[in-house]
């Protein structure tokens, strides 16, 4: 009779397990169909995030994409042509004259500015100067003029049918040259945050002017390669971890090797491999002084 009731329990215990299993799942599949972090966001959600327009982290205005893109702004609607740095081709995208935002938000000042930072759904952060903004005058895009889906393939980051909304920064690089010869440097997409920065906000990030010209040198590489997708010390991007406790958790070997070559250890990691059309002696080399960078970094806030 004991092992009867034994064999019953057994067998509740396995249909209340397989239960929460199938709850959890169902509830997990809910939470992320409902996420804005969702590569593949449905375009009636995107158009009710709110796009924040902060100055110096202060919020000055909220604005749905569903306005921006209604008869409010007809005037500042415009189509832009570029080469898509993604899908290495021409598109043409339906986008919105930041200028013009700049200035009914942020007044006649902006112009006096450090720069500009866009933060993404996905945690990414790109800091631009505003000299840049000025000069070469990117828009908003917010969808295609063709009716295609409003995604793109970023396979340098290792992810595919990237739903670009609400907001995607284009610039129009079949008239500057330069631009084009940049690629997707400065293309932040699923924008919903944009901050002016009246001073630079990355100062503290900086060595000071007894560090060593290695430390120096490891700043630059970092400032170029690294900080829109990861911080340092709480300061950067937060697509990726936090450098300085990557620094505490893993040895100086296993950093470097995964800063080399990023998917040779994680086949599924959205990290680019920086340095790979560098000689390998010279890749060892820069990635000695980011290393050496982040190191001075974190000892420095001891």
């Amino acid at each position: 009779m004991s092992k009867l009731k034994e064999e019953f329990m057994k067998k509740i215990k396995m249909v209340n397990t397989n239960f929460f299993k199938i709850l959890f799942f169902v509830i997990g599949m809910f939470v992320f169909s409902q996420s804005t972090f969702a590569i593949g966001y449905p375009s009636k959600k995107l158009a009710e995030i709110k796009i924040q327009w902060t100055d110096q982290g202060q919020l000055i205005q909220e604005t749905l994409l569903k306005d921006l893109r209604g008869p409010s702004y007809k005037s500042w609607q415009n189509q832009v042509k570029v080469w898509e740095p993604h899908a290495q081709k021409v598109r043409v995208y339906h986008a919105l004259n930041l200028i013009e935002f700049l200035n009914k938000f942020f007044g006649p000042t902006w112009k006096k500015a450090h720069g500009l930072s866009f933060t993404c759904r996905d945690g990414y952060i790109a800091h631009i100067p505003l000299k840049e903004i000025r000069r070469y005058q990117p828009m908003l895009a917010y969808s295609m003029v063709n009716g295609e889906d409003f995604r793109v393939d970023n396979l340098k980051q290792n992810e595919k049918d990237v739903n670009l909304g609400p907001l995607y920064l284009v610039w129009n690089n079949l008239r500057y040259s330069k631009l084009k010869a940049q690629g997707a440097k400065n293309w932040p997409y699923q924008i919903v945050a944009i901050n002016l920065e009246r001073k630079d906000p990355l100062l503290a990030l900086r060595p000071d002017k007894h560090a060593s010209s290695q430390i120096k040198q490891g700043h630059k590489i970092f400032a170029k390669n690294c900080l829109t997708c990861h911080a340092i010390n709480k300061l950067g991007g937060q697509k990726g971890p936090d450098l300085s406790e990557i620094i505490s958790l893993k040895s100086e070997a296993e950093i470097k090797a995964y800063i080399l070559d990023p998917r040779k250890l994680n086949p599924d990691s959205i990290m680019p491999a920086m340095f790979e059309k560098k000689s390998k002696k010279m890749a060892q080399r820069q990635i000695q002084f980011l290393y050496e960078y982040l190191k001075f970094q974190i000892q420095s806030k001891k």
